[in-house]
Protein backbone atom coordinates (compact mmCIF):
# COMPACT_ATOMS: atom_id res chain seq x y z
CA UNK A 1 0.00 0.00 0.00
CA UNK A 2 1.04 3.04 -0.85
CA UNK A 3 1.68 6.08 2.07
CA UNK A 4 0.74 9.07 1.46
CA UNK A 5 3.60 11.36 2.45
CA UNK A 6 1.31 14.24 2.85
CA UNK A 7 -0.96 13.00 5.33
CA UNK A 8 2.02 11.31 7.56
CA UNK A 9 3.80 14.27 7.92
CA UNK A 10 2.81 17.16 10.56
CA UNK A 11 1.15 20.32 9.84
CA UNK A 12 4.87 22.38 11.34
CA UNK A 13 6.80 23.11 8.33
CA UNK A 14 9.68 22.99 10.84
CA UNK A 15 9.14 19.26 11.04
CA UNK A 16 8.58 18.73 7.67
CA UNK A 17 11.63 19.80 7.11
CA UNK A 18 13.77 17.95 9.76
CA UNK A 19 11.77 14.77 8.39
CA UNK A 20 12.95 15.32 4.27
CA UNK A 21 16.49 15.87 6.14
CA UNK A 22 16.59 12.39 7.39
CA UNK A 23 17.95 9.83 4.99
CA UNK A 24 16.38 6.53 5.26
CA UNK A 25 19.68 4.76 5.16
CA UNK A 26 20.82 6.80 8.13
CA UNK A 27 17.30 6.63 9.99
CA UNK A 28 17.56 2.79 9.43
CA UNK A 29 21.49 2.71 10.69
CA UNK A 30 20.66 4.81 14.04
CA UNK A 31 17.65 2.43 15.16
CA UNK A 32 19.45 -0.65 14.37
CA UNK A 33 22.47 0.70 16.63
CA UNK A 34 20.38 1.49 19.45
CA UNK A 35 18.52 -1.66 18.98
CA UNK A 36 21.73 -3.66 18.84
CA UNK A 37 23.53 -1.68 21.78
CA UNK A 38 20.58 -2.16 23.97
CA UNK A 39 20.58 -5.69 23.70
CA UNK A 40 24.37 -6.33 23.99
CA UNK A 41 24.96 -3.93 27.02
CA UNK A 42 22.23 -5.63 29.02
CA UNK A 43 23.23 -9.52 27.52
CA UNK A 44 26.91 -8.39 28.97
CA UNK A 45 24.85 -7.24 32.19
CA UNK A 46 22.90 -10.43 32.38
CA UNK A 47 26.06 -12.35 32.40
CA UNK A 48 27.79 -11.00 35.02
CA UNK A 49 25.14 -10.37 37.55
CA UNK A 50 21.54 -12.04 36.61
CA UNK A 51 19.39 -9.72 38.39
CA UNK A 52 15.42 -8.16 37.24
CA UNK A 53 16.14 -5.18 36.11
CA UNK A 54 18.71 -6.67 33.25
CA UNK A 55 16.71 -9.48 32.41
CA UNK A 56 13.48 -7.34 31.89
CA UNK A 57 15.64 -5.01 30.15
CA UNK A 58 17.30 -7.76 27.75
CA UNK A 59 13.68 -8.87 26.77
CA UNK A 60 12.29 -5.72 26.25
CA UNK A 61 15.32 -4.77 23.97
CA UNK A 62 15.29 -8.14 21.48
CA UNK A 63 11.65 -7.39 21.36
CA UNK A 64 12.51 -4.14 20.05
CA UNK A 65 15.09 -5.27 17.74
CA UNK A 66 12.88 -7.69 16.52
CA UNK A 67 10.17 -4.70 15.52
CA UNK A 68 12.81 -3.14 13.98
CA UNK A 69 13.88 -5.90 11.91
CA UNK A 70 9.96 -6.30 10.55
CA UNK A 71 10.20 -2.77 9.86
CA UNK A 72 13.64 -2.93 7.42
CA UNK A 73 12.23 -6.13 6.11
CA UNK A 74 10.47 -4.56 3.73
CA UNK A 75 13.26 -2.26 2.27
CA UNK A 76 16.17 -4.25 3.07
CA UNK A 77 17.14 -7.71 1.08
CA UNK A 78 19.74 -9.07 2.99
CA UNK A 79 20.11 -12.60 4.67
CA UNK A 80 22.18 -11.47 7.71
CA UNK A 81 19.00 -9.42 8.61
CA UNK A 82 16.78 -13.04 8.92
CA UNK A 83 19.92 -14.91 10.60
CA UNK A 84 19.90 -11.84 13.37
CA UNK A 85 16.04 -12.18 13.56
CA UNK A 86 16.57 -15.50 13.93
CA UNK A 87 19.56 -15.95 16.53
CA UNK A 88 17.82 -12.73 18.52
CA UNK A 89 14.52 -14.86 18.80
CA UNK A 90 15.72 -18.05 20.27
CA UNK A 91 17.60 -16.06 23.11
CA UNK A 92 14.25 -14.62 24.10
CA UNK A 93 12.94 -17.46 24.10
CA UNK A 94 15.10 -18.67 27.11
CA UNK A 95 13.10 -16.79 29.69
CA UNK A 96 9.47 -17.74 28.98
CA UNK A 97 9.44 -19.99 31.76
CA UNK A 98 11.21 -17.97 34.15
CA UNK A 99 8.75 -15.02 33.21
CA UNK A 100 5.78 -17.21 33.56
CA UNK A 101 7.49 -18.30 37.12
CA UNK A 102 7.98 -14.98 38.35
CA UNK A 103 4.82 -13.71 37.28
CA UNK A 104 3.03 -16.33 39.61
CA UNK A 105 5.90 -15.16 42.40
CA UNK A 106 4.24 -11.88 42.55
CA UNK A 107 1.09 -12.77 42.61
CA UNK A 108 1.14 -14.83 45.44
CA UNK A 109 3.49 -12.24 47.65
CA UNK A 110 0.12 -10.11 47.57
CA UNK A 111 -1.83 -12.98 48.07
CA UNK A 112 0.23 -15.36 50.86
CA UNK A 113 -0.79 -13.52 53.85
CA UNK A 114 -4.87 -13.45 53.44
CA UNK A 115 -4.46 -17.01 51.50
CA UNK A 116 -1.78 -19.43 53.50
CA UNK A 117 -3.16 -22.14 51.17
CA UNK A 118 -0.44 -20.66 48.76
CA UNK A 119 2.48 -21.42 50.99
CA UNK A 120 3.34 -24.63 49.39
CA UNK A 121 2.76 -24.24 45.77
CA UNK A 122 5.21 -20.33 46.08
CA UNK A 123 7.81 -22.96 47.50
CA UNK A 124 7.39 -25.02 44.49
CA UNK A 125 8.05 -22.00 42.04
CA UNK A 126 10.77 -20.69 44.33
CA UNK A 127 12.70 -24.13 43.26
CA UNK A 128 11.91 -23.55 39.81
CA UNK A 129 12.37 -19.96 39.67
CA UNK A 130 16.60 -21.02 40.87
CA UNK A 131 16.50 -24.35 38.04
CA UNK A 132 15.35 -21.59 35.53
CA UNK A 133 17.97 -19.13 36.48
CA UNK A 134 21.04 -21.59 36.61
CA UNK A 135 20.09 -22.85 33.03
CA UNK A 136 19.29 -19.49 31.43
CA UNK A 137 22.80 -17.77 32.72
CA UNK A 138 24.79 -21.32 31.27
CA UNK A 139 23.27 -20.68 28.04
CA UNK A 140 23.91 -17.07 27.83
CA UNK A 141 27.30 -17.29 28.30
CA UNK A 142 27.04 -19.50 25.51
CA UNK A 143 25.20 -16.66 22.89
CA UNK A 144 28.36 -16.16 20.27
CA UNK A 145 28.37 -12.28 20.32
CA UNK A 146 30.90 -12.04 17.86
CA UNK A 147 28.52 -13.72 15.27
CA UNK A 148 25.87 -11.65 16.42
CA UNK A 149 28.47 -8.34 15.59
CA UNK A 150 28.62 -10.08 12.29
CA UNK A 151 25.10 -10.04 11.33
CA UNK A 152 24.98 -6.43 12.72
CA UNK A 153 28.03 -5.75 10.19
CA UNK A 154 26.72 -7.00 7.27
CA UNK A 155 23.18 -5.56 7.49
CA UNK A 156 24.59 -2.36 7.57
CA UNK A 157 26.66 -2.92 4.89
CA UNK A 158 23.81 -4.17 3.09
CA UNK A 159 21.97 -0.81 3.98
CA UNK A 160 24.91 1.73 3.25
CA UNK A 161 25.01 0.31 -0.14
CA UNK A 162 21.77 0.06 -1.25
CA UNK A 163 21.59 2.49 -4.17
CA UNK A 164 17.92 2.97 -4.37
CA UNK A 165 17.33 2.85 -0.55
CA UNK A 166 17.61 7.32 -0.29
CA UNK A 167 14.87 7.26 -2.99
CA UNK A 168 12.64 5.48 -0.58
CA UNK A 169 10.42 8.10 1.66
CA UNK A 170 10.84 7.03 5.39
CA UNK A 171 6.88 6.80 5.89
CA UNK A 172 6.87 3.71 3.48
CA UNK A 173 8.75 2.13 6.60
CA UNK A 174 5.14 2.28 8.47
CA UNK A 175 3.84 -0.03 6.16
CA UNK A 176 4.86 -3.27 8.32
CA UNK A 177 2.68 -1.23 10.99
CA UNK A 178 -0.54 -1.43 8.94
CA UNK A 179 0.26 -5.32 8.25
CA UNK A 180 0.09 -5.51 11.85
CA UNK A 181 -2.83 -3.49 12.48
CA UNK A 182 -4.57 -5.61 10.32
CA UNK A 183 -3.59 -8.65 12.06
CA UNK A 184 -4.80 -7.53 15.64
CA UNK A 185 -8.13 -6.72 13.76
CA UNK A 186 -8.14 -9.79 12.55
CA UNK A 187 -7.08 -12.09 15.92
CA UNK A 188 -9.62 -9.54 17.64
CA UNK A 189 -12.84 -11.04 15.52
CA UNK A 190 -11.82 -14.62 16.50
CA UNK A 191 -11.61 -13.71 20.42
CA UNK A 192 -13.86 -15.73 22.57
CA UNK A 193 -14.24 -14.65 25.68
CA UNK A 194 -14.64 -18.17 27.48
CA UNK A 195 -11.14 -19.23 25.64
CA UNK A 196 -8.43 -16.30 26.86
CA UNK A 197 -5.79 -17.79 24.70
CA UNK A 198 -7.35 -15.87 21.54
CA UNK A 199 -6.51 -12.55 23.74
CA UNK A 200 -3.13 -13.81 24.14
CA UNK A 201 -2.72 -13.95 20.50
CA UNK A 202 -3.81 -10.39 20.42
CA UNK A 203 -1.33 -9.09 22.87
CA UNK A 204 1.49 -10.59 21.05
CA UNK A 205 0.50 -9.18 17.72
CA UNK A 206 0.26 -5.69 19.98
CA UNK A 207 3.27 -5.92 21.66
CA UNK A 208 4.82 -5.91 18.38
CA UNK A 209 2.96 -2.93 16.52
CA UNK A 210 3.87 -0.98 19.48
CA UNK A 211 7.27 -1.22 19.63
CA UNK A 212 7.61 -0.54 15.98
CA UNK A 213 5.42 2.65 16.64
CA UNK A 214 7.60 3.54 18.78
CA UNK A 215 10.84 3.32 16.88
CA UNK A 216 8.95 4.87 14.34
CA UNK A 217 7.86 8.07 16.34
CA UNK A 218 10.12 10.66 15.15
CA UNK A 219 8.48 10.33 11.72
CA UNK A 220 5.03 9.40 12.43
CA UNK A 221 4.78 12.03 15.35
CA UNK A 222 1.96 10.18 17.52
CA UNK A 223 0.33 12.24 19.96
CA UNK A 224 1.62 11.33 23.83
CA UNK A 225 -1.99 10.75 24.79
CA UNK A 226 -2.40 7.50 21.99
CA UNK A 227 0.84 6.03 23.11
CA UNK A 228 -0.53 6.15 26.74
CA UNK A 229 -4.12 4.25 25.73
CA UNK A 230 -1.45 2.07 23.26
CA UNK A 231 0.13 0.92 26.70
CA UNK A 232 -2.89 0.68 28.87
CA UNK A 233 -4.11 -1.45 26.11
CA UNK A 234 -1.26 -3.68 26.16
CA UNK A 235 -1.40 -3.52 29.94
CA UNK A 236 -4.54 -4.48 29.71
CA UNK A 237 -3.63 -8.09 28.02
CA UNK A 238 -0.75 -8.59 29.73
CA UNK A 239 -3.25 -8.38 33.16
CA UNK A 240 -5.31 -11.08 31.72
CA UNK A 241 -2.49 -13.19 30.64
CA UNK A 242 -0.55 -13.00 33.49
CA UNK A 243 -4.24 -14.10 35.42
CA UNK A 244 -4.06 -17.22 33.05
CA UNK A 245 -0.57 -17.83 33.79
CA UNK A 246 -1.04 -18.18 37.25
CA UNK A 247 -4.73 -19.75 37.47
CA UNK A 248 -3.26 -22.80 35.04
CA UNK A 249 -0.23 -23.14 37.07
CA UNK A 250 -1.91 -23.36 40.36
CA UNK A 251 -4.37 -25.92 39.10
CA UNK A 252 -1.62 -28.29 37.87
CA UNK A 253 -0.23 -27.75 41.35
CA UNK A 254 -3.67 -29.18 43.08
CA UNK A 255 -4.20 -31.90 40.61
CA UNK A 256 -0.08 -32.86 41.56
CA UNK A 257 -0.20 -32.19 45.05
CA UNK A 258 -1.63 -34.18 47.64
CA UNK A 259 -1.12 -32.55 50.48
CA UNK A 260 -3.73 -30.11 50.77
CA UNK A 261 -7.14 -30.80 50.00
CA UNK A 262 -7.83 -29.14 46.80
CA UNK A 263 -11.42 -27.47 48.35
CA UNK A 264 -8.81 -25.52 50.22
CA UNK A 265 -7.77 -23.54 46.86
CA UNK A 266 -11.75 -22.90 46.19
CA UNK A 267 -11.38 -19.15 47.25
CA UNK A 268 -8.23 -18.24 45.49
CA UNK A 269 -9.47 -19.68 42.43
CA UNK A 270 -12.76 -17.77 42.38
CA UNK A 271 -10.61 -14.78 42.88
CA UNK A 272 -8.08 -14.83 40.04
CA UNK A 273 -11.01 -16.01 37.81
CA UNK A 274 -13.02 -13.08 39.02
CA UNK A 275 -10.36 -10.52 38.55
CA UNK A 276 -9.62 -12.00 35.16
CA UNK A 277 -13.45 -11.88 34.40
CA UNK A 278 -13.13 -7.98 35.18
CA UNK A 279 -10.01 -7.27 33.06
CA UNK A 280 -11.87 -8.82 29.83
CA UNK A 281 -14.53 -6.65 30.16
CA UNK A 282 -12.10 -3.80 29.79
CA UNK A 283 -10.33 -5.86 26.89
CA UNK A 284 -13.93 -6.48 25.46
CA UNK A 285 -14.88 -2.63 26.21
CA UNK A 286 -12.60 -1.29 23.94
CA UNK A 287 -12.73 -3.92 21.14
CA UNK A 288 -16.56 -3.35 20.78
CA UNK A 289 -15.71 -0.03 20.16
CA UNK A 290 -14.10 0.07 16.61
CA UNK A 291 -14.33 3.81 16.40
CA UNK A 292 -11.86 4.38 19.74
CA UNK A 293 -10.08 1.35 18.62
CA UNK A 294 -9.31 3.12 15.47
CA UNK A 295 -9.15 6.63 16.09
CA UNK A 296 -6.16 5.88 18.86
CA UNK A 297 -4.37 2.77 17.40
CA UNK A 298 -4.32 3.67 13.84
CA UNK A 299 -1.74 5.84 12.48
CA UNK A 300 -2.96 9.42 10.71
CA UNK A 301 -2.01 8.65 6.73
CA UNK A 302 -3.95 5.78 7.08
Amino acid sequence: MKISKSKSLNNSSIEIEEKQQLRTDEFLIENLNNCWNFVKVNLVRCRAKFEENPVHNLRVSIRRLLAFLELARGVVNSKDLSRLSKSTKKILKLFNGLRDTQVQLLSIDDLRLTHPVLSEYYFELKTAEQLYISSIKEQLMLVDLLTLEGFIFFLKFAIKNNPILNSIPLERLSEPILANYHIILERISQVKREEPDTIHKVRLAFKNFRYMLEIMQPVINLPKEKLRLIKNFQTTMGNIQDCTVFLDGLTSHIFTSNSIPAIAYNTIIEEIISNRSRLIDEFIEICYNPEFFKNNFLLPAY
